[in-house]
């Protein structure tokens, strides 16, 4: 173990000791910060133990929330960002009438000096890269956590799928983290949330706590902004194991942020009705007459500026909503509807 890691261990054992904590954790705490996730043997390898003597340990800091196991590599243990736990733990102590004010003045100054000299430990001698590549879901996810608890004005989010309940209970302490320290957030769901009692719910309980949240017929690409300076992209639309990618360059950046500006004045608010009610979308309205003309999924995908996935997703997502089970058929109820007019003649495939 480095010097500047055994700085941070020596100041992690006094935020824990002064919290009422075993210090040994601090070492473990400490290597996982620096060195990324871990498996308990390495862990015990660069402490100079046992993975059985460190499991109690391990046990205690998942409780405190300060490490986490993988959520696709359960074997690995990840530390959770520094800030947030050590501030509960703070928090706790404060709320305690047994706890001293100098306790607490001492705790508050060694977990201040832990987050600088783990900086300290994660400078590097250049700026942070325009774009990385994140290889699987559970970079994603180690990502997802950390700007989550460096993020300070907002995020912005496009949903492009419709989350698993599981997903959405995983999501619902990091969501209510941010809203509770003042970040705004903006996010854009699929319509077809409106058939998912489920989603409906959480998606309801986001705005009781302060979310704006608003439905789309077609979502693009799961992308999110943190900040106005860092964007998440999906590598794959239809493959969330495919990873993603970061881009801080501020040019994409602002881009991304307008196609959600964009997107954001096209979708309906959640308490909006449906959008059958009413008719189709603008988006779905172009599509049809695009369809009703005899042009081909890339022909419209070209022309509308989106995938020829989420054409054929939108299609789909239109014929459920009618009850049909053809493209013939969607063409003929959408006509019997007078969304469109079809035809008198035989449609003529147009290539462009």
């Amino acid at each position: 173990m480095d010097a500047e890691c055994s700085e941070l261990t020596h100041a992690l054992a006094e935020v824990l000791t002064d919290a009422g904590e075993d210090p040994t954790g601090a070492g473990v705490y400490a290597v996982l910060l620096t060195q990324g996730p871990r498996e308990a043997a390495d862990i015990a390898a660069a402490l100079g133990t046992t993975p059985e003597a460190l499991a109690p340990v391990t046990s205690r800091l998942i409780e405190l929330g300060l490490v986490r196991c993988d959520h696709v590599r359960e074997e690995l243990l990840v530390a959770v960002s520094l800030d947030a736990p050590v501030n509960r733990i703070v928090a706790a102590a404060e709320a305690s009438a047994a706890t001293s004010i100098d306790r607490v003045a001492r705790m508050r100054a060694s977990s201040s000096e832990a987050a600088r000299l783990l900086r300290q430990v994660q400078t590097l001698s250049n700026q942070e890269p325009e774009s990385q590549t994140l290889d699987s879901a559970s970079e994603v996810v180690t990502f997802l956590h950390q700007m989550n608890a460096e993020c300070t004005t907002e995020v912005l989010a496009l949903i492009d799928h419709n989350p698993s309940p599981t997903a959405l209970r995983q999501s619902r302490d990091q969501d209510l983290a941010l809203l509770e320290k003042g970040v705004r957030v903006r996010s854009i769901y699929l319509s077809s949330a409106r058939g998912q009692p489920e989603l409906m719910a959480y998606l309801r309980w986001l705005e009781e706590h302060g979310a704006q949240v608003a439905l789309a017929p077609v979502v693009p690409v799961r992308t999110l902004v943190f900040d106005n300076r860092t964007a998440l992209v999906a590598r794959d639309p239809e493959d969330r194991s495919a990873g993603a990618v970061v881009v801080r360059s501020p040019g994409l950046v602002m881009a991304l942020t307008w196609l959600f500006e964009f997107r954001w004045q096209q979708a309906e608010t959640l308490g909006a009705p449906a959008t059958p009610t009413d008719g189709p979308s603008a988006v779905e309205l172009e599509l049809l007459r695009h369809f009703a003309q005899g042009r081909k999924d890339a022909a419209i995908a070209r022309r509308m500026d989106v995938s020829v996935r989420t054409i054929r997703r939108t299609v789909t997502q239109l014929s459920e909503r009618l009850g049909v089970s053809s493209r013939f058929e969607l063409g003929a109820r959408a006509a019997e509807m007078g969304w469109i007019t079809l035809p008198p003649t035989p449609m003529v495939t147009d290539t462009d």
